[in-house]
């Protein structure tokens, strides 16, 4: 499912997959840069796995028809390569969100 969202309260994103295929979360190079532009303060962990680096964000904001889902601490991987969106948002979100996989199968025979 692709939504828009916005994070740090400075920067819209206008394209956020959630992925329930997904194990991680991850996030662009593109979108680290622009909010170091902006300014925007992140907490980073420079953890070496199978991608480089992680960072963490105070406010992950999904606009969704119901209302805005905030995701607060949310941390995500660092993907260096271009993405052809800003955010993945891994099924380990999406479970705590209160999404499920199967709910979402049943919802898609409707």
């Amino acid at each position: 499912m692709e939504f828009q969202a916005s994070i740090e309260d400075v920067l819209s994103l206008p394209k956020v997959l959630l992925d329930s295929g997904s194990d991680e979360t991850l996030v662009s190079e593109g979108l680290l840069m622009a909010l170091e532009r902006l300014r925007a303060s992140l907490s980073r962990d420079n953890q070496a796995i199978h991608v480089t680096r992680q960072a963490q964000f105070k406010a992950v904001t999904l606009e969704k028809s119901i209302g805005p889902l905030v995701l607060r601490g949310l941390r995500a991987w660092v993907e260096e390569k271009k993405m052809e969106i800003d955010a993945l948002i891994g099924r380990p979100v999406m479970e705590r969100l209160g999404f499920s996989v199967d709910g979402m199968l049943v919802d898609a025979l409707k």
